[in-house]
């Protein structure tokens, strides 16, 4: 079961973006819903922690592993065995049975108690597990300790590394915050929007070096939260032999375009865009699809959209 437990887990300009913060108002509508995917990779990682980052994975070959819903709900079963328990999130992950994750949350920080089903309790923290203090703002770390029942303490560090863009199969994401989770020798790492809270991406690298990735697809994200992808369009798509962009009127500036395959190959590179459309062609490459990427003049990614050749 893929539980949701927000443990793993505005603006923007050409060129800066503002330093996002996670607080309690954050998660006052909390709300996640739609498919999982999942892939690796040797040769993409996880990226570099610092302001103004720009991490690209939308070039992981990934595969579905399932649809899922989690939502702020009212009340949670058996949820009276958690003192201070105060919010509550249902997660449906098809297949499998109704989790609920108990938690308490104040203007100080965001505490998992455990978690129910319809029939009982599933896990109970005899010590609280902090999920985020509040405000957490960029460089912030801080370390917990806590219990589940029955079992030994852990201890655990919590930091947000890094913030900026992100790019997955599914859109352009401005104003993501990355976390950075340690737990004994296991280390993985969150990228979220902070307000309202919205989960992204996960990913762990593992003993043999691979990095495993899981995508969210949230239509709600594509339509609410991606501010750049109507930045230009791609016509016909699909494409025989050659397309055109187009570009957004509110576009200013000097911007470039990269195709690239699903395997991060660059098919066309630093195309610069000086009139408001241009036309692409490259009839010689397999059919399948491709990633178009638009990067402003300091070389920051700002839009993706996907093209499929014939």
């Amino acid at each position: 079961m893929k539980q949701s437990l927000l443990l793993a887990f505005v603006l923007i300009s050409c060129s800066v973006i503002a330093q996002p913060s996670i607080t309690s108002t954050s998660f006052n509508s909390y709300f996640d819903a739609g498919t999982f995917y999942l892939g690796s990779s040797s040769t993409i990682g996880i990226g570099a922690a610092g302001a103004n980052q720009t991490w690209n994975f939308s070039s992981l070959v990934l595969t579905s592993d399932g649809n899922y819903s989690g939502v702020a709900v009212a009340s949670a079963p058996f949820s009276n065995q958690f003192v201070n328990a105060n919010f509550f999130v249902k997660n449906t992950d098809v297949g499998f049975d109704d989790v609920y994750d108990i938690f308490t949350i104040n203007s100080a920080k965001l505490d998992n108690l455990g978690s129910t089903t319809d029939s009982g309790t599933s896990l109970i923290y005899t010590n609280p597990r902090t999920v985020y203090v509040f405000p957490f703002n960029y460089t912030n770390s801080f370390t917990d300790t806590y219990q589940i029942l029955g079992e030994s303490l852990i201890n655990t560090r919590i930091t947000y590394d890094g913030y900026g863009t992100l790019i997955t199969a599914f859109g352009t994401f401005p104003n993501v915050v990355r976390i950075k989770t340690e737990e004994g020798d296991s280390v993985f790492y969150t990228w979220a929007i902070p307000n309202p809270y919205r989960e992204i991406a996960s990913a762990s690298i593992g003993d043999n070096g691979e990095t495993y990735f899981s995508i969210k697809n949230n239509p709600n994200l594509d339509s609410g939260f991606n501010q750049t992808g109507n930045k230009f369009t791609i016509a016909p798509n699909p494409f025989t032999t050659d397309f055109n962009v187009n570009f957004s009127n509110d576009l200013q500036g000097n911007f470039s375009v990269d195709v690239y395959d699903l395997l991060g190959n660059a098919v066309i590179r630093n195309q610069k865009m000086e009139v408001s459309s241009i036309n692409l062609s490259f009839p010689e490459v397999a059919s399948g699809i491709y990633l178009v990427t638009l990067s402003d003049d300091q070389k920051k990614v700002i839009a993706t959209q996907k093209l499929i050749k014939k």
